[in-house]
């Protein structure tokens, strides 16, 4: 069975098919860590959920009682929150754009401002989720580098 940690995934089968999931380690580093098993929609974001685990080894059984299959989606599906980029492609090349709100919050901000105003003066665009969120970029066919 293939568990990853840190990692976003969908749910193919079993429990809460069609649902994101990530497992996250509740002390990071630790050998004696719990972990979180985070699952949530795109779409709606009343629907979210999450469980936990004592140790590593319970990881396993927790995915084979939900009889998940999980497609691991990589590191570049997560979106970055609170994180500065700039338009390369599309519409608003050349701006600043900002995406803010934490996950499962009941709205999301993407800002879009110059290099000048620094966000002191932005356009603020309000979405629902994250899939609102995909679909803004995809609209506006924006490609951004995000500075780290």
């Amino acid at each position: 069975m293939d568990i990853r940690i840190n990692e976003i995934g969908r749910i193919l089968e079993g429990d809460y098919t069609g649902l994101l999931i990530e497992v996250v380690p509740t002390h990071p580093g630790d050998k004696d860590t719990n972990y979180l098993i985070f699952i949530w929609s795109e779409t709606d974001n009343k629907q979210n959920w999450d469980g936990w685990v004592e140790k590593y080894e319970d990881i396993k059984e927790y995915f084979q009682e939900a009889h998940w299959k999980i497609e691991w989606l990589g590191n570049d599906y997560r979106l970055p929150f609170g994180i500065t980029g700039c338009v390369t492609e599309g519409e608003n090349v050349d701006q600043l754009i900002r995406i803010e709100g934490e996950r499962w919050a009941s709205s999301y901000k993407v800002r879009l401002s110059t290099w000048e105003d620094e966000f002191s003066k932005s356009e603020d665009i309000i979405v629902e989720n994250e899939q609102a969120i995909r679909v803004l970029f995809k609209e506006k066919k924006w490609k951004v580098k995000w500075m780290d």
